[in-house]
């Protein structure tokens, strides 16, 4: 039937026993006719069946057996199989028996892959490690053997020698358990983050990016892309974390869609991941649970590993567009980081997972120049709730830091006209919430009277150079003034 199909007819009873046999439901039928398809190779194709020769390698190469694998890769048979066939056709066709064959079908084929394919096709060596090794680097309880069968077929490997992506990594994985894992993800991430081109470390993002955007992406990318935002340059840092951020769709999914109902630790306290998230991850991979908790873990992880960009300090409200793009991909993660950890915040998992964002915002991306950052909100044209919550937020950071020092106090004097600007809105609420804040102003004055002033918060800072002449004229307060250190100065 095969002969047939081809284009051919066949010739003998025994040319017919052999293609029935090829495709017989017996493994032991299957591998003595492929053996003698195999050896009689240059035959077949001098009668005009060289169509059954490839349909009939491409099949068994197709099947996760080890016996079936053993005959077709051996090394006596190799000539034949890379004449018949490209050498993309042969990884195409093991692609999906890798992920799903046993150990020792993984035993056959793997070293085939990383040792003699490789030298042959030292092009295709991205390939093999993004199609066939990328998906089976995470260590698991349940795959124990067969991650084994894969770490023993990259150490000291032509692929290894060949693909920076995996230098080291046969090594790494002979620790065990949960060790494996973060010595394995560390060890590519590395590898990722010393790349020596531009080109290499923007090919290595864009396949992490490619890999987190994924429906149900791997816990192996997602670990990398944490690790990796720690080692990667510190000017590479910020862009990394805006576009992981819209790679998980975490602004339109909210927090919630990444936490279950109760908070879970994901990094100690030297910011470390967990220990409990990586057992998780080691005897549940497959659970849904640890795949919120993973992409959780890769939400903070990357806004932690940014460094503040000094540049954009004291920036907020004076936004241009001849600013660098380096200080507007900044100010763009602040902006972005406030609003996705105020947004669906109803569960203590996820309330959690805000206050991480919120806790790295403000402690170091944000830090002395707080209210600049909230005034560029409240004073813009974000969601209400968004814009609320930047005045209660003023609020809060107004009272906390007039009662940290008790000896000296603070002149706001500088925060009012981007409250005379909240208080011209047009939403009742806005202006409220307004009128609240300078409360808060004044108590906190009141409370100060008599007590020596240490410094006028902002001054020559606020509103940036470019907004000093538009906000302060109107009420006086001049950047050149030094004499005003009361409120109503």
């Amino acid at each position: 039937m095969n002969a047939v199909l081809g284009g051919s007819t066949l010739s003998s009873d025994a040319s017919t026993a052999l293609v029935i046999s090829a495709s017989s439901p017996d493994v032991a039928i299957r591998v003595s006719a492929l053996k003698d398809v195999l050896k009689n190779a240059g035959e077949i194709k001098a009668n005009g069946n060289e169509s059954f020769l490839r349909d009939t390698i491409l099949a068994r190469l197709g099947e996760p057996d080890s016996d079936v694998a053993a005959v077709v890769l051996a090394e006596e048979n190799r000539s034949t199989l890379e004449e018949v066939l490209e050498a993309q056709e042969i990884l195409r066709a093991v692609e999906l028996p890798v992920r799903t064959g046993d150990v020792a079908y993984l035993s056959v084929v793997l070293p085939y892959l990383t040792g003699p394919f490789i030298s042959s096709h030292s092009h295709l060596a991205d390939e093999v490690v993004k199609t066939v090794f990328w998906p089976r680097l995470l260590a698991t309880k349940a795959n124990s053997k067969l991650d084994n069968a894969v770490y023993s077929s990259l150490n000291g490997s032509n692929l290894v020698k060949t693909h920076p992506w995996l230098k080291d990594v046969g090594t790494a994985a002979s620790a065990e358990g949960v060790e494996r894992i973060s010595q394995v993800v560390d060890t590519v991430a590395r590898n990722l983050a010393a790349l020596p081109s531009q080109q290499q470390l923007d090919e290595a993002i864009a396949f992490l990016l490619e890999q987190i955007a994924q429906p149900e992406p791997s816990h192996f990318s997602l670990l990398v892309a944490i690790r990796f935002a720690g080692k990667v340059e510190k000017s590479r840092r910020v862009e990394f974390a805006v576009t992981v951020l819209a790679a998980l769709n975490v602004e339109k999914q909210g927090l919630g869609a990444f936490t279950s109902a109760l908070a879970t630790p994901l990094f100690d306290d030297a910011g470390s991941l967990d220990s409990t998230l990586l057992q998780t991850v080691f005897a549940h991979p497959a659970v849904a649970k640890t795949a919120r908790q993973v992409q959780a873990a890769t939400i903070v992880g990357v806004v932690q590993a940014v460094h503040p960009v000094k540049e954009a300090s004291w920036t907020w409200l004076s936004a241009s567009s001849s600013d660098e793009p380096a200080l507007l991909a900044y100010r763009t993660l602040c902006s972005l980081i406030y609003r996705v950890a105020h947004t669906g915040s109803s569960t203590a998992g996820s309330a959690a997972l805000a206050t991480a964002l919120l806790s790295t915002l403000f402690t170091s991306l944000v830090a002395d120049d707080v209210l600049s950052f909230l005034a560029s909100l409240f004073t813009s044209s974000s969601p209400i709730e968004l814009r609320l919550s930047a005045l209660r937020d003023s609020a809060v950071f107004i009272d906390v830091l007039s009662s940290a020092n008790e000896k000296k106090a603070i002149d706001w004097q500088i925060v009012i006209p981007a409250l005379v600007v909240a208080l011209s809105d047009s939403e009742k609420k806005i202006r409220v919430e307004a009128l609240k804040v300078l409360e808060k102003v004044r108590d906190v004055a009141v409370a100060k009277e008599g007590t020596k002033t240490g410094s006028v918060y902002g001054r020559d800072k606020f509103y940036g150079a470019s907004s000093c002449k538009q906000f302060l004229p109107a009420f006086a307060i001049c950047k050149s003034s030094t004499d005003s250190n009361s409120l109503g100065g």
